[in-house]
Formats: C-alpha cells, sequence, structure tokens
C-alpha cells in the first residue's frame, strides 16, 4: 500500500516586474525591454528526522535540500582546510585539521551542518534573473540583441578525482598543477598523486568548498538584424520582404567566477553558437 501525503512545508517570496521605455523616438528610434524576477523559497518545516542530512546539501543543487531554513536547491561543502605537508587535503574534525576522511564523512552523517565538518554556502537556483532587451530602427532597418542575467547563485564547479583520472583519464589540467614536493601546498589546492587510490579522499576533495564558485553571470542570448522593402509598385505579390540574419547562443559576456566556468553548462556540452539567414514575406 502507497501512503501519499506532504513531506515538508514551504515558503517563499517573489517580485516580477516587466518595463518598456521608449529611450529615443524620431528618425532613429530606440526601445528597451527589461524583466526582473527574484525568487526566494526555505523548507520550513521537515517531517522526518533527517531534516540534517548532508545527502542532497553535497549534491550538486539538482536535488531538494530537505533542511529546514535553508532553500529547496541548495549548496553545502566539506570545510577546507588546504593540503597538508604530504599533499593530502585537510578538512575538521571537533575543530582540528584532519585527514580522516572516512571520519568526517561521518561525522557529518552524524551531525549534519551542526558537526562544523562541512558548511553551508548557499542557494544552488538564481535568486534574482531576467533579461535586457534593446530594439534599434532607422528607416527599414531593425537591429537588436538581448541579454540575460542570473545573479544570486552557486554551483560546484567540475573537478576530478585520481579514481576517475585512472579509469577514464579525467582530469588531465588538475593533474598537471597537482602537489609535487613540500611546499606546493602554498601554491595549489590540488592534491597530490598517492596509491592505492582512496576514493573517500577524492569525494572529500571535490566536495570542498574550494570547489564551489559563484553563478552570477550575463550572457549574449541573441544579435537580431533586419532590412524591411516596403511595397511600392502595384505588381509585387507581397505587401513587404524582410531580410535579416540572426545569431544566438553567443555566449557569456561576464561572469563572477574566474575559472572559466560556464554556469548553465558546468558538467554538459554547451549549446552551439547558431546562425540564420532568411527572407520573410507578407502577402
Amino acid at each position: 500500500s502507497f501512503i501519499t501525503a506532504n513531506a515538508a512545508d514551504m515558503k517563499g517570496r517573489g517580485v516580477d516586474v516587466g518595463l518598456h521605455s521608449n529611450n529615443l523616438n524620431r528618425n532613429i528610434k530606440w526601445t528597451t525591454d527589461f524583466i526582473f524576477n527574484y525568487n526566494f523559497s526555505v523548507t520550513s518545516k521537515y517531517f522526518t528526522d533527517g531534516s540534517t542530512s548532508i545527502a542532497t546539501l553535497l549534491s550538486d543543487g539538482d536535488l531538494l535540500s530537505p533542511v529546514i531554513g535553508k532553500p529547496l536547491y541548495a549548496i553545502a561543502a566539506y570545510k577546507w582546510g588546504g593540503l597538508d605537508s604530504e599533499g593530502n587535503p585537510q578538512g575538521y574534525l571537533d575543530g582540528k585539521l584532519s585527514t580522516d576522511y572516512k571520519g568526517l564523512k561521518a561525522a557529518a552523517l552524524e551531525n549534519g551542518l551542526k558537526s562544523g565538518v562541512f558548511v553551508y554556502v548557499g542557494s544552488a537556483t538564481p535568486n534574482y534573473f531576467g533579461s535586457l532587451l534593446n530594439r534599434f530602427t532607422f528607416k527599414g532597418i531593425s537591429l537588436s540583441f538581448n541579454l540575460r542575467y542570473k545573479f544570486g547563485y552557486f554551483l560546484r564547479k567540475p573537478t576530478f578525482g585520481y579514481v576517475g583520472l585512472a579509469a577514464s583519464g579525467s582530469g588531465l589540467d588538475y593533474y598537471k598543477s597537482r602537489w609535487k614536493k613540500p611546499g606546493d601546498e602554498n601554491f595549489t589546492n590540488v592534491p597530490s598523486v598517492t596509491y592505492p587510490l582512496d576514493a573517500n579522499r577524492d569525494t572529500f576533495f571535490g566536495y570542498s568548498d574550494i570547489n564551489v564558485i559563484k553563478g552570477d553571470h550575463i550572457r549574449l542570448q541573441f544579435v537580431n538584424l533586419s532590412y524591411t522593402f516596403l511595397k511600392h509598385n502595384k505588381r509585387l505579390p507581397f505587401k513587404s520582404l524582410q531580410m535579416y540574419v540572426n545569431a544566438s547562443n553567443l555566449g557569456i559576456v561576464w561572469r563572477a567566477n574566474t575559472d572559466h566556468v560556464d554556469p548553465d553548462y558546468a558538467n554538459v556540452i554547451p549549446n552551439p553558437k547558431s546562425f540564420t539567414l532568411g527572407v520573410k514575406a507578407n502577402f
């Protein structure tokens, strides 16, 4: 048999704003459409004993995080203590630096955010998002471009582990920056190579707060240029004819992170740039 019931309560608040402005209305016309959205939701009650579980908080922010007082989609991370003199990543267990990765995981599972082993970072979904569309026209020429923005959220950047490196060769760029000799811990956060390979060590490094970055960015969504020919000859079969060229998915124009990570496509292949040339007739 099945029981259908609410597992949690949530509360949220939000604002949606749409503004249109005529900035210039002469031979050259310039209009702007600005869309602003604010949305923030948190778990207010959770009807199980697992409200402090790290299972979803230590995800990539794509799972519901039922932690009271935190956003529905949130990111937490192991508190980073740097590399030791042998290149091992360090966390904090009972307030002291530790390389006991099994112990760190057990403490986090047992006491959640109260353990001090890992820390809450922030929302995994944008709190602020929207777009800015500008359109310029002069006689039959029209130029428009759209900027899309997302602010106020975090993501886990792609990292690597030595188990994955050995299995598939992934993470070679990180491997080049690894700890190699005493003193390197002052210049890199990439752990040293150890054998046998330790999956718990890899997991601790991958889910540490040094690998969480801001997702804030502004993207150029599209640029459209067109020219419209109006009908001046009664023998022509159309009322107007428009020729246009459109470029879309043009990429990021600004991002908060310095790791050159595209927040929309951190772990997947991004949509390719698209270019379209066409003709549109009105009869």
